[in-house]
């Protein structure tokens, strides 16, 4: 996996939050750390798009810190067996027929030609 920032950094600009409880079991993911959970909604709202209504929705929403919770998402892609170079800057790619089949990337570990297994993409 490549990252563009350092890995310590990430979700800090976002820091708190909010997942449906349901997204976990949805996922196989096991719900959040006692690190991770700051506490739990069981009534959220829907907004107009110009804020002048609101609906309640009744279901719990656990509301949680980004960097404790992205952290423990890495090191579940690690124990898979991903590599993660962390202030990674894609150079240059290599299409087979419209396909990503290689990319180029340089970092603070040098260079990097790999061939990816899944393609991927969080713009931020």
């Amino acid at each position: 996996m490549l990252e563009a920032r350092k890995l310590t950094n990430l979700g800090k600009h976002i820091e708190i939050f909010h997942m449906d409880k349901i997204r976990f079991d949805e996922f196989g993911i096991p719900h959040p750390t006692k690190e991770e959970l700051l506490h739990v909604e069981e009534v959220g709202y829907n907004w107009s798009p110009d804020l002048k209504v609101r609906q309640p929705v009744r279901y719990t929403i656990y509301v949680m810190v980004m960097p404790a919770f992205i952290q423990r998402m890495q090191a579940y892609a690690r124990e898979a067996g991903a590599r993660i170079l962390e202030n990674a800057e894609v150079q240059g790619v290599i299409l087979e027929n419209g396909r990503l089949v290689r990319l180029i990337a340089l970092g603070h570990f040098a260079s990097v030609n790999c061939r990816p297994d899944f393609v991927g993409a969080n713009q931020t």
